[in-house]
């Protein structure tokens, strides 16, 4: 009896254990917006406010762009106050409205902390706008495209807040759709 016992004890000890099954993470976290149709209207909304301030701006010739700080990020907003004081130092201002069209999701996800990222393409559309020198002469350059593709990329501002903030903009360099 006791070499059975030992021996099953000996072979239990052989034997391989369960192996071990991890759960697969899933988010807890709900999407911002209900749909990408509503992330897409968030994201114009933001880009015209963006735009609007933008273009006061350069209208003011490059003064005061921390006005655009509600509207993006920290890391956006340096890159505005350096085109701004280009646009400062050259003594030139812009007259004229910016606009886009051609709105177009490009993609929507949510980040582990839940805020949205949002990017769209868009057409940015100068045609209304021209460059003024000091003594408000044209100054456009000839032949600047008037119509071209963007990239532009939002982050939303907290999890909770369907408000969007600009954290990038680049010009397409793929098939251009305007």
């Amino acid at each position: 009896m006791l070499a059975v016992a030992t021996c099953a004890l000996m072979l239990t000890g052989c034997a391989q254990p369960d192996p071990v099954v991890t759960p697969r993470a899933t988010s807890t976290v709900k999407p911002l917006f209900a749909s990408d149709a509503d992330a897409l209207a968030a994201a114009t909304k933001a880009y015209a406010a963006y735009l609007k301030m933008s273009d006061l701006i350069a209208q003011e010739g490059g003064a005061n762009p921390e006005r655009l700080a509600p509207l993006v990020t920290p890391k956006w907003l340096k890159h505005e106050r350096g085109a701004s004081a280009a646009l400062a130092a050259s003594k030139k201002h812009q007259d004229g409205k910016t606009s886009f069209d051609h709105a177009k999701l490009q993609s929507y996800s949510s980040d582990t902390e839940g805020r949205a990222n949002i990017g769209v393409y868009v057409c940015v559309d100068l045609s209304d706008d021209t460059l003024l020198n000091a003594d408000d002469v044209d100054v456009t350059p000839e032949g600047v495209q008037a119509r071209f593709p963007f990239v532009v990329n939002f982050v939303s501002k907290s999890p909770s807040s369907a408000a969007l903030l600009l954290k990038g903009s680049e010009a397409w360099d793929g098939q251009n759709y305007c």
